[in-house]
């Protein structure tokens, strides 16, 4: 983008946090977008390629609009979500129980997210920290793709835990309480995930008419025993890889703060 070019045209409405970049909510043209500064023409380049290619696999991501600005998208980050939850519960007119559907779905729905960036690029987003997840109650939008990189899904899901936990206030009851909610669900999605691919195999070897007719019905009928969302997450993402990737980025961050 010539930051020159877009400044006149452009009015600076507000900044986001970022740590790398510099980033305006801006009015241009009576429209509002996104004007993102980044480090390095580089890493410009590859942001805006890897957003068409989330777009391409039908991923919600924000438009690359011409000369570099992006759409902007309307809707509270999921640590907005996390933020406003405990501070409902600070003030006692919320509960931990209250409060957990709603973030449990956000999560899952992020999870979701990533699973879909996975399986369109090999890449992880990399950059999972809860700002860059944004989510109405119905459509997930990822951010901040520049960091993307070679690796597993599990990755990303158990660092986002990991960032989920340490969020001030850090390890809080409601926290905990939606790690083992979201941990446990994964275990059962994936046991349950896992034996739908082995009743195919089955079912590969033999005819489904031969199949007791109440047996067809219930197959049609399989609800997720894990999450709430529509997402499959596959038989192969493995909840145990999830939570020792979510010990190691919790370790590290530990030692960040001691150095």
């Amino acid at each position: 983008m010539n930051d020159q070019n877009a400044n006149a045209t452009a009015t600076v409405l507000r900044r986001f946090p970022s740590k790398k970049n510099e980033v305006f909510l801006v009015r241009r043209a009576g429209e509002l977008v996104v004007m993102k500064r980044f480090a390095s023409p580089e890493a410009a380049e590859k942001e805006r390629e890897l957003l068409r290619q989330a777009a391409a696999a039908g991923l919600p991501v924000p438009r690359v609009l011409p000369e570099g600005f992006l759409s902007y998208v309307e809707a509270p980050t999921l640590l907005d979500l996390l933020e406003d939850a405990e501070a409902r519960i600070a003030r006692q007119t919320s509960t931990v129980a209250d409060e957990l559907p709603a973030l449990r779905q956000a999560y899952e729905a992020t999870f979701c997210w990533l699973r879909g960036w996975h399986r369109a690029t090999g890449l992880i987003a990399a950059d999972v920290n809860a700002r860059n997840y944004l989510y109405d109650g119905t459509v997930l939008t990822g951010l901040d793709l520049e960091d993307a990189r070679p690796g597993k899904p599990e990755e990303d899901i158990g660092r986002a835990l990991a960032f989920m936990l340490r969020y001030d206030p850090a390890e809080s009851p409601l926290k905990q309480a939606l790690y083992r909610d979201l941990t446990g669900g994964l275990q059962r999605c994936a046991t349950a995930a896992g034996k739908r691919k082995r009743e195919g195999r089955r079912e590969h070897q033999g005819s489904p008419e031969d199949a007791p007719e109440d047996k067809r019905e219930h197959e049609t009928e399989r609800p997720d025993p894990g999450l709430n969302s529509n997402c499959d997450l596959g038989p192969d993402l493995d909840p145990d890889l999830i939570e020792a990737c979510c010990a190691d980025e919790l370790r590290a961050m530990q030692l960040r703060r001691t150095k």
